[in-house]
């Protein structure tokens, strides 16, 4: 697949107004999903010095291989994953997806994408906004839009990674290649990963078990050591317990089960009014947890540990864990 420019043919804008194909229906859709010691690199439109800036190179991904403009100038983002990975490599997407139900865009994020379009619901991307703003690159995953690859193809080089929060390093990792900035995607994880290992010896944390609760209306959600934000406490050497979870990396409890999940220090979020979630239901045995007899329950912010999926995401969960652990005696040896 070569770059290309947008012309909108009629036979083109035949294809944008076709019904679109159902996307991905994946657990965490608009509910899943970080800043501080890990440097992003500086804002720019250019690749880093000694990269090609010229012609193209080739991408391979999720969905096969694809020519892509050595430095892109223009791309949309179709996931969240992905415009965490763009944004922190220092190159600010034209448009992306709505991925908060509140705010567009992820309120952790708010600060950094002034500027960039909305093109339609992380369920359902507008076909015709994306044309409209002449992309130069196309990123999202299979596990959002399997079924339009084919569609974003004919508007411009389209990329994709997998896609569950699970896999968050290699989506990471495949967003600098696409960029043209394979080795500060490698680079900047590194960087985190020495960083939530100091933080770990730091606070004494080797040996300690948390928990990661997710209050939704209807369930209580426990995410497993591969989920995203469980992937960040594994980094800094928390352990977890040991549930049965899915694909996603999701145990879902009952009120009745909440004890299964006990751990030295529990983190705690949201989604929704509190009065309509399971928030309500776990007040029985919430007192018999050893976290919330100890003092170590920490409230924490949905939108970042759930839905910020990325290094920007899992650097501003270090800056929990630094903050909410350094006092006390939550988890240490």
């Amino acid at each position: 697949m070569r770059a290309r420019t947008l012309v909108a043919t009629p036979a083109l804008l035949a294809l944008l107004t076709l019904p679109l194909a159902a996307c991905s229906d994946d657990e965490n859709t608009l509910l899943d999903g970080p800043r501080g010691g890990v440097e992003a690199p500086a804002q720019s439109a250019s690749p880093a010095a000694g990269t090609q800036t010229s012609g193209t190179r080739t991408v391979t991904h999720a969905k096969g291989s694809t020519e892509v403009p050595a430095a892109p100038q223009r791309i949309v983002t179709l996931d969240s994953p992905i415009l965490d990975a763009a944004i922190f490599l220092g190159l600010k997407p034209v448009g992306a997806v709505r991925t908060s139900v509140d705010t567009g865009i992820s309120e952790y994020l708010a600060d950094r994408t002034e500027g960039v379009e909305i093109v339609g619901e992380i369920a359902k991307p507008n076909l015709e906004a994306i044309a409209a703003l002449q992309p130069d690159l196309i990123l999202s995953s299979t596990l959002r839009d399997d079924a339009l690859y084919d569609k974003l193809s004919a508007i411009a080089p389209t990329v994709f990674a997998n896609g569950p929060g699970t896999a968050w390093r290699e989506d990471f990792l495949l967003v600098g290649e696409a960029l043209n900035r394979g080795q500060e995607a490698r680079d900047a994880l590194a960087d985190f990963d020495r960083r939530a290992s100091e933080l770990g010896d730091r606070l004494g944390l080797k040996d300690a078990d948390a928990t990661i609760m997710r209050f939704l209306p209807g369930e209580t959600r426990v995410y497993g050591p591969d989920s995203f934000s469980g992937s960040v406490l594994r980094a800094v050497g928390l352990g977890a317990p040991d549930l049965a979870y899915d694909q996603f990396a999701i145990a879902r409890l009952s009120s009745e089960e909440l004890t299964r999940a006990d751990a030295d220090i529990l983190f705690t979020t949201t989604y929704g009014a509190e009065d309509e979630t399971t928030r309500g239901e776990v007040t029985p045995l919430w007192g018999r947890l050893q976290a919330v007899q100890k003092g170590c329950q920490f409230d924490v912010d949905d939108d970042t540990w759930m839905v910020g999926i990325g290094l920007i995401g899992a650097t501003a969960i270090l800056d929990d864990l630094e903050a909410k652990l350094s006092e006390g005696d939550c988890g240490r040896d």
